[in-house]
């Protein structure tokens, strides 16, 4: 979902995990790298992630087409956890797809965790996209990207089952 009034991404999961389990899924790299790609062919090339307020992050993603590896980076502002993860998000040049305008421009991710029915609900918002097929795209991304965190949840291989601060237990 978008906002019109300021171009803005705004989504909602429900996975089965702990809020704690899912915040280390967004600040350990390992775990970045299995999820983190809006679609199984883009694949993530590297992670690095220095969760810390101040610390920064590199993503790499390879385009399936062109073989070129597409990097955003940004550092955390804040860091709460499990509930409250808050970081810049800035595409590096070269950027393949995005128009150099945009590329280098920082915006803000937000990511809110709270405990619900046995596992946890995440709200995304990204703002300070610049509207348009822009901030289409980065829907688009995000929407694909939080799909497959939510199949890494439900896959016997990530129970919380033991997991001292899973609410379910």
């Amino acid at each position: 979902m978008t906002d019109a009034a300021e171009p803005t991404v705004r989504l909602t999961r429900w996975l089965n995990a702990s809020p704690r389990r899912v915040f280390e899924a967004w600040t350990r790299a390992q775990d970045v790298a299995r999820w983190l790609s809006p679609r199984p062919d883009i694949a993530v090339a590297f992670a690095e992630v220095d969760a810390r307020p101040g610390g920064a992050y590199r993503i790499g993603f390879r385009n399936p087409e062109s073989g070129h590896v597409n990097v955003v980076a940004g550092r955390y502002l804040e860091i709460d956890p499990p509930a409250r993860l808050v970081m810049s998000w800035a595409w590096q040049p070269p950027h393949d797809e995005f128009p150099d305008a945009f590329v280098g421009a920082d915006s803000v991710v937000t990511v809110e965790l709270v405990g619900v029915d046995g596992g946890a609900q995440l709200t995304l918002t990204h703002r300070g996209l610049p509207g348009g097929a822009i901030t289409d795209r980065h829907a688009w991304g995000w929407n694909g990207a939080l799909d497959r965190l939510t199949t890494v949840f439900s896959t016997a291989s990530t129970s919380t089952q033991g997991d001292p601060d899973d609410e379910r237990h």
